[in-house]
């Protein structure tokens, strides 16, 4: 697992409050609490007046129009590398062009992928999707911890959670998706518009973080409850299995997977962007903190060893190091 990206989050964001707070509160009212609502007409008339603004003031810098062809031109080549997920031996990329401007999620084989003009077949096209649903549907820029576009279940791999951004908002909507068929699945599992994390904990059980309602959002506009959903019940019958707090700026479980069959369940409370907190749960049930540097970046398991990047000196090891750590310590 991964930090969140945060720092792309939409450029502005409202904390949601409920306006009977604001008389028990010494902080004055926001004054811009109406940009939560981004798609309506105030906003967007608000948002295209200051875009004008601002272009005035880049395109009068005679350094601009280079600047801006030669990023346009690197962005536009259709030969450039799209960020990869690996699910079995097939390759998916969410692709954006003139034809697919709000994206294409497509796949090729690791072996056609190896060449030099891979051939890439259509998995979902979000501008068709957007046409039949009469919604601006679009990939998120990473579902949670994944950095991915969809969290699918390990082994196989062929049954994911997508998720849909309504115009590029954070919050989204998740559906259950079989790459084989490049289909949603009939009566599975959806979690409707939302600020949410997600992971597979087994081909029937989900972990998931969301907004549970009041009480569940952290100050910084994110989920700190995390909850166990089993296949074939509502959404509300999700059971509680970890919390953070509301001071937090999030919190997530997820599950990383070894090829020996190791597997850890981790929850994760990210106290501030440099200070990331790790648990599990034992035997008994009680959340155990697991002792890494609180700045760092997990990147999976391998043959029992938790692998983790070190952003500052820790207990001897040099920030920018990989480090690990054995499951069984």
């Amino acid at each position: 697992m991964s930090r969140r990206r945060l720092i792309f989050a939409t450029t502005l964001v409202a904390w949601p409050v409920v306006a009977g707070l604001f008389a028990q509160s010494s902080e004055p009212p926001d004054k811009y609490l109406w940009l939560e609502s981004v798609s309506s007409e105030r906003a967007m008339t608000w948002v295209k007046e200051h875009n004008v603004r601002t272009a005035k003031v880049l395109e009068g810098d005679p350094l601009y129009q280079p600047f801006f062809r030669a990023a346009l031109a690197i962005r536009e080549d259709p030969s450039h590398l799209a960020p990869i997920d690996l699910h079995g031996d097939v390759l998916y990329s969410v692709w954006q062009d003139e034809k697919n401007q709000r994206g294409l999620l497509r796949q090729t084989t690791l072996k056609d992928y190896l060449t030099m003009h891979p051939h890439w077949g259509a998995t979902l096209d979000y501008d068709s999707l957007g046409r039949q649903e009469k919604v601006k549907w679009t990939p998120p820029l990473s579902l949670g911890a994944h950095e991915e576009v969809m969290s699918c279940q390990y082994p196989g791999n062929s049954l994911c959670m997508l998720g849909l951004s309504d115009g590029g908002e954070d919050a989204i909507t998740l559906r259950e998706f079989n790459l084989k068929t490049g289909t949603f699945v009939t009566n599975g599992f959806q979690s409707n518009h939302g600020k949410q994390d997600v992971d597979w904990e087994d081909e029937n059980t989900l972990l998931i973080s969301r907004d549970w309602g009041e009480g569940s959002m952290s100050k910084s506009g994110y989920p700190f409850v995390v909850k166990r959903w089993k296949r074939g019940t509502a959404l509300s019958e999700a059971k509680e299995i970890f919390r953070g707090q509301p001071s937090d700026l999030s919190a997530e479980g997820g599950v990383l997977r070894d090829a020996e069959g190791n597997h850890l369940v981790l929850f994760q409370r990210y106290i501030s962007y440099f200070d990331l907190r790790n648990y599990f749960q034992d035997k008994s049930g009680h959340m155990q903190q697991i002792a890494l540097p609180k700045n760092c970046t997990i990147y999976g398991l391998q043959k029992g060893y938790l692998i983790f990047l070190v952003h500052e000196d820790w207990q001897g090891v040099r920030q920018g190091s990989v480090a690990e750590v054995s499951l069984q310590e």
